[in-house]
């Protein structure tokens, strides 16, 4: 068969092609679903991605505690 190859120079993710908000939920799910499964990843997920406003930092030990 035929081989295809493409060069990247700024991968995604970096400082100059940054993730969206979604690429990064969508990422984090995948990743994290099966350690703490989905909807506390989402849980977890939406926690940090409002942290740099959140009062207390608490809930976040609270989200990643194994039960």
């Amino acid at each position: 068969g035929k081989q295809h190859s493409t060069r990247v120079d700024v991968p995604k993710g970096d400082p100059r092609d940054p993730m969206t908000e979604d690429e990064i939920a969508v990422k984090f799910t995948a990743l994290g679903g099966d350690l703490v499964g989905k909807d506390q990843c989402k849980k977890l997920q939406k926690f940090i991605m409002s942290m740099e406003t959140a009062d207390k930092l608490g809930g976040l030990f609270e989200l990643t505690t194994a039960r």
